[in-house]
């Protein structure tokens, strides 16, 4: 048995746990996610013309408008989005609105769902786990893995992740990223794994937003625990992507004033220069006074050059973290650990792209008491690593020896049970009392922990029942299926008939019975679809590893010669 965990936004991160051996091995990091089409190929993983060992934004930083169309990347942000919730000013390549709403990315005249683009970029890194395992003969049909998403994920987009996973031929689960983290780390000091409790702070710091998750760790008879998530909040206002913001504000700024200049009526310029913002953040972040950035031929066929200071960047940091305080604060009530005494005791982790910045570090430190834990491996491995993790401790639940198969840091973490929580509410609403404008029944409440299950009365009078997800923070409910009801032709008028909804170990939605209920999720693959593209996928896969047979060969003989 073997489980492979992916961690997967910027850049991705494999890890892999394979019974028998153990231990998690963390077997690839800062692979870009990115699709790169040219006229002969497709290549994955990088642009090409750039040094393997660049990182993701490096990839992004010095693209031509030409290769700006077919280089396809931040497919996070576009997975299961509606295409008028896309914000298109630092979008390089090409997207329309596809017949469900949902956005579509065209490249060389063809347009792909960005699950199939992401179907794309799980294949390339399934291949490098096999890889690396030795073990791509021994492929399966469905590789079983676990993926890390956002807690704030909507359903459209974890079914669309779902999708892609299965599109490059793996079976998946899902795990809240917050929570993979928490377990890497209970791995990772597992010398403390012996006290009775603990509570553990998950400060991810993504490009998107800034997620917090509390924890709470109890330890169990005969070593099973119970590692359980307390609260939950994020905030799209204090991710990376509103510092780079602001970072670019000041830069065209300094090119209005000076060379009178404005990059914002050019897309061109402007994604240029914004692609620039994040290589700068993490120069000051490293401790420069400093940073510049030379921009050859942004417009006026001119070299710019433009610089900002750590006095610059502190302002620009107070101005943008205003409300960390505020969301720290809400997700600690809503935890129940406000109090002092319990507020001594938790322990503070700060993972994420924006872990680097000074100003979250002491806004970290002043909240908790002490500076938080922060470690630049582990936080590339974190949630890759607690996926891979998960999946080995309950592939190991019912192990009738499992000393045999799993480390001695694995061991003392069997039995673990995760209680998680679901972000949204999950409401119902009849077709009849739609159209007639009536309130929704709540069939989930928001921060329930899962898995769980609901049954709801249905009588042949029903159609169909629509499925919707609701947050406090949200105006709206958004629709994310409907739920379709199969009455036999011999039913009765009086016949009622109980459809029970589960949020499984998965937080994944599904509904009982089959037979008499079908689930229709928007933005969903349909069945011939998602074949086609599986099929397409896996034999790309196959040439892929032919070339990268033949490649190796080549480079081997023309070593042996040289030599």
């Amino acid at each position: 048995m073997r489980i492979i965990g992916f961690d997967f936004g910027e850049d991705c991160t494999i890890a892999v746990w394979k019974e028998g051996k153990g231990g998690i091995d963390i077997v690839g990091t800062n692979t870009p996610s990115a699709v790169h089409f040219t006229e002969k190929e497709r290549i994955v993983g990088r642009n090409p013309g750039i040094p393997k060992d660049s990182d993701a934004q490096e990839e992004y930083n010095n693209v031509s408008q030409a290769e700006a169309d077919n280089l396809i990347y931040g497919i996070k942000q576009l997975i299961g989005v509606k295409f008028n919730e896309l914000d298109l000013n630092f979008t390089p390549f090409s997207v329309r609105e596809g017949d469900d709403g949902y956005v579509l990315v065209d490249v060389n005249h063809h347009a792909f769902k960005p699950a199939e683009l992401l179907g794309m970029i799980f294949s390339h890194l399934k291949m490098k786990a096999m890889s690396c395992l030795r073990s791509i003969k021994e492929e399966k049909e469905e590789e079983k893995c676990c993926i890390g998403v956002p807690a704030y994920f909507t359903v459209p987009q974890r079914n669309a992740v779902c999708n892609a996973a299965k599109i490059a031929g793996l079976d998946p689960w899902l795990l809240h990223e917050t929570t993979a983290t928490a377990l890497a780390y209970l791995h990772y000091n597992s010398k403390n794994l012996g006290k009775t409790e603990r509570f553990i702070a998950i400060i991810d710091v993504g490009f998107s937003r800034m997620q917090i998750s509390f924890v709470h760790y109890k330890k169990g008879e005969l070593k099973k625990g119970e590692l359980k998530v307390l609260s939950y909040g994020s905030d799209s206002s204090l991710g990376g992507k509103q510092l780079d913001m602001l970072i670019f504000e000041h830069f065209t700024k300094q090119l209005r004033d000076k060379q009178k200049i404005s990059v914002i009526q050019n897309k061109h310029a402007r994604i240029k220069l914004f692609n620039q913002c994040e290589r700068v953040k993490k120069t000051i972040c490293k401790g420069q006074s400093n940073a510049e950035i030379l921009l050859e031929n942004l417009m006026k066929g001119e070299e710019d050059r433009l610089e900002l200071t750590k006095a610059d960047f502190s302002q620009i940091c107070h101005k943008a973290l205003v409300g960390m305080n505020s969301l720290l604060k809400k997700a600690l009530e809503e935890a129940g650990l406000n109090s002092k005494e319990k507020l001594a005791k938790i322990e503070s982790v700060v993972t994420g792209s924006g872990s680097a910045v000074p100003a979250i570090i002491d806004i970290l430190t002043e909240f908790f008491g002490e500076a938080p834990f922060m470690d630049s491996k582990f936080a590339n491995f974190s949630v890759a690593k607690g996926c891979a993790l998960q999946s080995a401790l309950r592939g190991n639940t019912n192990q009738k020896t499992p000393d045999k198969v799993v480390s001695k840091k694995m061991k003392s973490m069997l039995g673990l049970k995760i209680i998680d929580q679901f972000p949204f509410s999950i409401t119902v609403c009849w077709l009849q009392n739609l159209q007639n404008g009536d309130n929704h029944t709540q069939l989930f409440k928001e921060g329930a922990s899962w898995p769980c299950t609901q049954s709801v009365s249905v009588t042949p009078d029903a159609s169909e029942l629509s499925v919707y997800a609701f947050s406090e923070k949200s105006k709206t409910p958004t629709k994310i299926c409907r739920c379709k009801f199969k009455w036999p032709s011999n039913s009765g008028g009086n016949t009622t008939s109980e459809v029970q909804f589960t949020i499984d170990d998965y937080g994944k939605l599904s509904v009982e019975p089959v037979e008499f209920a079908e689930l229709e999720f928007d933005g969903e693959m349909g069945t011939e679809d998602m074949l086609t593209t599986k099929e397409k996928e896996r034999d790309f896969a196959k040439l892929e590893a032919i070339k990268n047979d033949v490649l190796g060969y080549i480079t081997s003989t023309f070593h042996f010669f040289k030599s």
